[in-house]
């Protein structure tokens, strides 16, 4: 509840196949799977990663999440559990960001805290009637849900 998230095993998983109505043929959804497995299983080295990124460095002249989501299709995230942070991968390469850089990520990480300690206070304040959830296609942010 407001901490970090963890992983849990799909033989843990509850299961209801058929729950919903499929907005995708069940085919094509197994060919996207095969498709995200595989490019998952091509696991890059320390190494390729940071050269990929000196190579974007060298034609963007500059890095930051962005880019390297757009023209590296690389998940910024990525470096993070590699490195410790984007900023840590950044000094492996030699890449010394501009301030703003440096104070957006700052400003990110406060953020985020600020959001984790206010759902904590809330989820304290309403304990039966709010749940904190991570909420779909929002990097795992949590959120508050309230139950009817």
């Amino acid at each position: 509840m407001g901490g970090p998230t963890r992983q849990v095993p799909k033989d843990l998983w509850i299961r209801c196949p058929q729950a919903f109505a499929a907005i995708i043929e069940p085919e094509q959804f197994e060919r996207v799977q095969r498709a995200i497995q595989k490019r998952r299983s091509v696991s890059k080295t320390d190494r390729e990663l940071l050269n990929r990124m000196r190579k974007i460095l060298a034609r963007e002249g500059k890095l930051t999440e962005r880019i390297l989501a757009k023209k590296g299709k690389i998940d910024p995230r990525m470096f993070g559990e590699r490195f410790g942070s984007i900023l840590r991968a950044y000094e492996l390469i030699g890449y010394k960001p501009s301030w703003h850089a440096f104070k957006s990520i700052a400003n990110q990480r406060r953020a985020k805290n600020l959001r984790t300690e206010l759902l904590s206070r809330l989820k304290d304040l309403f304990p039966d009637t709010l749940s904190i959830d991570t909420l779909a296609r929002s990097n795992d942010s949590p959120g508050a849900r309230i139950r009817q």
